[in-house]
């Protein structure tokens, strides 16, 4: 039976980094929303001095520059790793209360800090947009991340997602991960795939269509089996499922291809989130505060290095990195990162490697 695979373009919007990207690339994807929309807000990290807009959409923070939309950022949900408010130095407010956030592109490890002032003053909503919808998506993973041995089945029925609906609960399914293979139940709903033990609930995965890379039935020593394939940023598995007879499992793997097309269509990332607190209430749960400092007014950086003006090195804390004479080049230089070759410096685009798979995973690609 031929393979159906790609049922959702690769998203990437809340997972990756990006720095100046095209217009399109700005615009909101199938089932992207946008949450808020602020004029008059300042990248002081990287473009000091420029009034800007942020884009705030259920899966990432947009900015750009009123100027130029070919100066932007795209930061997703699933790369910021920390919130804070710091004082900042704005050309525009002088010194100033700023959005300070901590992201790291993927799986890559490299950390990127970006520091953006509301023009506006005496407003938090700019702190209260993106604290929320930043928690609103870190609570609703279910959408988004394939998940094992998760709490997700009570009393033996699926607890349901909000929005989700079963289409099928098939009864009698062999999971082929191990040799004599566990017998449960396999669930098919508008978000996601569930197959759970029946003697053990608890040994269970949910396999959400956003991170279902294909699917086909072929032969194995079990007999034909369905065989599920997750993309590498899901973590890459190769799932295999036994229904008997072989009827039947033609129905269930055709209600998957359809179920999934239908996902493309209109996917659910299951963020929600609406403007009911007041300015008042807000201010009364004020975003966390970062040590006292100051952010040094900077140049605006080359439009070729743009992504350097916000990298962040987590692991130096403050500290002078070691200076070492380097063989090949016969000049000292300062000590490179772990697993970062001097080769590599040189290269706009990385090899693709084994070395290098967790980037590829980080940047979407088939591995």
């Amino acid at each position: 039976m031929a393979v159906a695979s790609g049922y959702a373009d690769s998203i990437w919007e809340d997972r990756q980094i990006r720095f100046d990207v095209k217009e399109s690339h700005m615009a909101c994807r199938p089932g992207e929303t946008v949450v808020d929309r602020l004029d008059g807000v300042e990248d002081t990290k990287g473009n000091n001095g420029e009034r800007g807009r942020m884009v705030i959409t259920n899966l990432r923070l947009i900015w750009h520059s009123i100027k130029s939309k070919t100066t932007n950022l795209s930061v997703g949900f699933n790369c910021i790793l920390n919130i804070t408010q710091k004082t900042a130095h704005s050309r525009l407010r002088g010194r100033t209360e700023a959005l300070y956030v901590l992201a790291a592109n993927g799986n890559t490890g490299s950390r990127f800090e970006f520091i953006f002032t509301n023009l506006a003053a005496r407003t938090p909503r700019l702190f209260a947009s993106v604290r929320a919808v930043h928690k609103a998506y870190e609570s609703t993973k279910l959408y988004r991340e394939v998940k094992m041995r998760a709490a997700i089945i009570s009393s033996g029925k699926l607890q349901l997602l909000n929005e989700e609906q079963v289409f099928t609960s098939l009864d009698g399914v062999w999971n082929l991960s191990t040799d004599t293979g566990n017998l449960g139940i396999f669930i098919v709903t508008n978000i996601r795939l569930v197959w759970h033990a029946s003697a053990n609930t608890t040994f269970n995965i949910s396999i959400p269509y956003a991170r279902l890379r294909g699917a086909r039935v072929r032969e194995s020593k079990f007999g034909p089996a369905l065989v599920l394939e997750v993309k590498p940023s899901g973590g890459g598995y190769v799932l295999g499922f036994r229904v008997d007879p072989l009827p039947r499992l033609r129905e269930l793997y055709q209600e998957i291809v359809t179920m999934a097309k239908v996902f493309k269509e209109n996917p659910v990332f299951g963020v929600r989130f609406q403007h009911e607190a007041s300015d008042q209430a807000i201010e009364q749960n004020p975003a966390p505060r970062a040590p006292t400092s100051l952010v040094a007014e900077q140049d605006e950086p080359e439009e070729n290095d743009a992504y350097l003006a916000y990298f962040a090195d987590g692991d130096r804390q403050g500290r002078d990195t070691e200076i070492v004479f380097n063989e090949e080049l016969q000049l000292a230089m300062e000590q490179l990162p772990k697993d970062v070759s001097l080769s590599d410096l040189w290269e706009v685009c990385p090899k693709k490697t084994k070395k290098d798979k967790r980037l590829k995973e980080a940047l979407g690609e088939r591995a």
